[in-house]
């Protein structure tokens, strides 16, 4: 087996250096996701903003239910629909209302008697 020349070490000592850091910096990145920084200071406009965004997203995906629901009747209306043509069912026909005052006059009119 062949020694390794100095560059190939030089590298070697390179990658490494550069593994550890890079290590060392995602560590501590991690712990400050989950620990929050060192000396938190008061961010109450950071906060309100989060509270915002969060009840725009929940007001947001309440539409979007609402339409789906909307979308799904009318299909479903429209499948019913479909069928029912289909089968050409026929719809009852509902006679027209006869007008009462005009029954009530005609008899009232024979028995006027002039004279």
């Amino acid at each position: 087996m062949t020694a390794p020349s100095n560059d190939q070490v030089r590298r070697f000592a390179v990658d490494l250096a550069a593994a550890a850091a890079t290590e060392m910096v995602l560590a501590r990145l991690a712990r400050r996701l989950k620990h929050g920084p060192a000396h938190p200071s008061r961010r109450y406009i950071r906060r309100a903003a989060g509270a915002v965004l969060s009840e725009l997203l929940a007001e947001g995906m309440a539409d979007l239910y609402w339409q789906r629901r909307r979308l799904r009747a009318e299909v479903d209306r429209r499948i019913i629909e479909a069928r029912v043509g289909m089968h050409h069912a026929k719809l009852p026909v509902v006679p027209s209302q006869r007008s009462a005052l005009a029954d009530e006059l005609e008899p009232a009119a024979d028995r006027l008697t002039v004279g």
